[in-house]
């Protein structure tokens, strides 16, 4: 009976095929599961103090004018049975404004009302307006819709 001899010069070592498989896998699970760092560019923006948002009382002396979504102005008219501000087409917004420097302080606040679907240029160019005739304290506020005053014939 003829034995087998032991031959050590084979290859008993770990295989390399399953290994690489293996270590492939981890890498794709690593760069699956890490998180990229996204680098932003941060806007400083200087919020108000807490303390310009508990007055006393309201500020009523605020006037209204408004922009619709067709670039139309119009002015504070009154309120509704609801309590709702209602507003009244005005032809010129500059005149309009020079008239109402003249009858109030420039100083005084003045609200501007846009709805949301107004354009932007159209409140850029109010807001400009608002600035030539001296009103530098200006406020801007969207709106869902104004309510504008019916006419009544």
């Amino acid at each position: 009976m003829r034995i087998k001899q032991l031959d050590f010069e084979d290859d008993e070592g770990v295989m390399l095929s399953p290994l690489i498989d293996c270590v492939f896998l981890l890498l794709v699970f690593f760069l699956v599961t890490s998180v990229l760092k996204k680098w932003e560019t941060q806007i400083r923006i200087t919020m108000p103090d807490i303390t310009t948002s508990l007055a006393d009382e309201a500020n009523e002396d605020m006037y209204r004018i408004a922009v619709d979504r067709d670039g139309n102005t119009y002015f504070e008219s009154g309120r509704d049975d609801a309590g709702f501000i209602l507003y009244t087409p005005m032809d010129d917004l500059a005149l309009f404004l020079n008239d109402l420097a003249s009858r109030r302080e420039p100083s005084k606040p003045l609200r501007l009302m846009a709805e949301r679907d107004a354009s932007f240029q159209t409140v850029i160019q109010s807001i400009d307006i608002c600035n030539l005739q001296g009103f530098e304290n200006l406020d801007l506020k969207l709106s869902q819709r104004l309510r504008k005053k019916r006419d009544r014939r």
